[in-house]
């Protein structure tokens, strides 16, 4: 289960101190999925880093299946991440000069996971995602939407409990977009991944088992 107790997070910029996350709680049940929504500047980004780790919050807590995020540091928070955590952003950031396979097992290289059970996984995902045939490619023979399904592939290969995703269907077409969500979801609930995306797409809120919109860094509706 993820657990947010009053979080609360704030940036300083030109204009002093501003508020981006102010004291949101909430807490989601594991292998659900939950949209986070929100125009642009609400705060469901920041609020997604809290959860993963990459930002530490001001004041509140934070519970990541017992783990205490809002305090892990160093070796601890680098393990929390490596193997619990998986991250999925808007323009995928596969790693140009290597293959789609490669991207893939990435993650699992870095977990020191063998080469057998490595290639095995691989290609399961890359069946999953409709792929088997791309291993060899470059990102840069890939369309839009397969860099992002290869993204999400690469996201999950390592089976983290949790799977954070920003934005990932902001540079794709409608049905693109529609495609990619429903394999994120629908592969989570397989696996029992625990779901948080943040978007302002009104598609995703027909796919995610829990919808959360975001203003000005509170939570106006659940």
């Amino acid at each position: 289960m993820i657990r947010i107790e009053n979080v609360a997070k704030s940036f300083t910029s030109s204009r002093g101190l501003v508020p981006v996350v102010g004291g949101v709680s909430f807490s989601l049940e594991a292998g659900r999925s939950l949209a986070l929504m929100g125009r642009s500047g609400s705060g469901k980004t920041t609020l997604l880093y809290l959860v993963g780790g990459l930002e530490r919050p001001d004041s509140g807590r934070i519970f990541c299946f017992d783990q205490p995020v809002h305090a892990l540091k160093g070796r601890n928070l680098a393990r929390f991440l490596r193997e619990q955590v998986g991250f999925l952003f808007q323009f995928g950031n596969l790693l140009s000069y290597l293959t789609v396979a490669e991207n893939v097992a990435f993650p699992l290289r870095l977990n020191n996971v063998s080469e057998a059970r490595c290639q095995s996984r691989v290609q399961e995902l890359l069946e999953k995602i409709g792929m088997a045939d791309a291993g060899t490619a470059l990102p840069r023979e890939l369309s839009g939407g397969e860099v992002q399904r290869v993204a999400f592939a690469r996201a999950i290969a390592h089976r983290p409990k949790i799977l954070l995703a920003d934005e990932p269907t902001a540079s794709l077409d409608s049905v693109t977009a529609h495609s990619l969500m429903d394999l994120m979801f629908r592969v989570g609930r397989e696996e029992g991944r625990t779901t948080l995306a943040a978007t302002h797409d009104p598609e995703v809120t027909t796919l995610a088992d829990r919808v959360l919109r975001l203003e000005d860094g509170k939570i106006r509706d659940d």
